[in-house]
């Protein structure tokens, strides 16, 4: 898209003009995004802020065939308040929903859960458990539908499962 490789000329030159402009029409989109992640309007702020300079580092790797800058600039700061999220978490709180004592819970650490789902399980359990989000939410964030996420959820949870059997 031609106003897309213009922003992107314009950004690659330092024109403070299309960063001014850049940053009044997304700045409430990009906290929003990242608050929805974290959950924590001080950490949004900043982690606003190290968006934009990211997107600055990094706009040569924006490309207009593949999508539009609105698109690759929401992804960019979505994957970064992710990135910070799994930062600052290290346990996640897991609580079967077939158990008849939901007090049943169990702690896993962020690597123990990395290493037995793949990325989208280990991103839905994470906004499901840590961040409360419905299968709903998670879908739209995720951009999947509804059924992904239900099927990967169960995925995940006879994952888990058959973790917890083998370390009985």
């Amino acid at each position: 898209m031609i106003i897309d490789e213009e922003i992107k000329m314009k950004i690659k030159q330092k024109d403070n003009t299309t960063y001014l402009n850049i940053y009044n029409e997304y700045n409430r989109l990009i906290y929003h995004i990242i608050n929805s992640i974290v959950n924590n309007p001080q950490d949004s702020t900043d982690l606003v802020q190290e968006a934009f300079l990211k997107m600055v580092n990094r706009i040569d790797s924006f490309d207009s065939q593949k999508s539009d800058f609105k698109t690759w600039f929401c992804v960019l700061s979505k994957n970064l308040a992710i990135d910070f999220f799994r930062k600052k978490i290290t346990t996640v709180e897991y609580i079967d929903n077939n158990c008849i004592n939901k007090a049943d819970k169990i702690e896993f650490s962020i690597g123990e859960l990395a290493s037995i789902l793949d990325h989208i399980e280990y991103d839905i359990i994470m906004y499901r458990y840590q961040i409360g989000l419905t299968q709903k939410e998670i879908a739209d964030l995720l951009h999947l539908t509804i059924d992904i996420v239900k099927k990967k959820s169960i995925s995940a949870n006879k994952k888990i499962k058959d973790y917890i059997k083998e370390a009985k």
